[in-house]
């Protein structure tokens, strides 16, 4: 899942993909939020959070990427507490952004994102401009009167489907065996700290 949140003007987006065995991403579910509130006094009453928590629970999420910057900070430690360790905030600086929009760029080049037709998510794909500043940064900018939500949120999606497809594991194997080891080696400083 990857979340937008709005700012002033802009809408939130959340995006969720599947990543199927054949390492392909398929956009499952886009959803725009315009003029709602984050929080809300009860789980009964529309806000964003009860949207995201119905959407987790439905789709059955594995990591979360979310835009933490500005009062993305408190959404990140909301989302954090209510599903715990797969919720990953990204501040959106030139580095994070350029590196966002390279892998996105990358799994479409390499056809392994597939995409709705999405006339929103379309639009604003056309309609993102990467422009480099005099010290040669680079930054992305949606044209004038268009917005880019659906892309940061796709772009999150991808990042945090990438992430998930990372198996980290370890199997018991048994006891070791009792093994000497040489003393010599650690009477010197070492550059490894144990």
């Amino acid at each position: 899942m990857g979340i937008d949140f709005a700012k002033k003007v802009d809408s939130t987006v959340i995006t969720i993909l599947e990543r199927l065995e054949s390492k392909l991403m398929v956009v499952r579910h886009i959803k725009e939020l315009t003029k709602m509130p984050y929080e809300t006094e009860t789980a009964q009453e529309p806000s964003q959070l009860n949207e995201i928590t119905k959407l987790f629970r439905q789709f059955h999420i594995g990591r979360i990427k979310m835009d933490s910057t500005g009062v993305g900070v408190k959404l990140e430690e909301d989302l954090t507490r209510k599903f715990g360790s797969i919720v990953e905030g990204v501040r959106f600086g030139v580095v994070e952004k350029e590196t966002l929009i390279t892998n996105l760029r990358i799994a479409f080049e390499k056809k392994g994102l597939r995409i709705p037709d999405n006339e929103s998510l379309i639009s604003q794909l056309m309609s993102l401009e990467k422009h480099t500043t005099p010290s040669g940064l680079s930054r992305f900018k949606h044209v004038s009167g268009k917005h880019d939500d659906y892309v940061w949120s796709l772009a999150l999606a991808v990042a945090a489907a990438e992430l998930a497809a990372i198996d980290i594991a370890c199997e018991l194997v048994g006891e070791a065996e009792h093994v000497e080891i040489n003393k010599v080696a650690f009477e010197r400083p070492s550059i490894i700290a144990f």
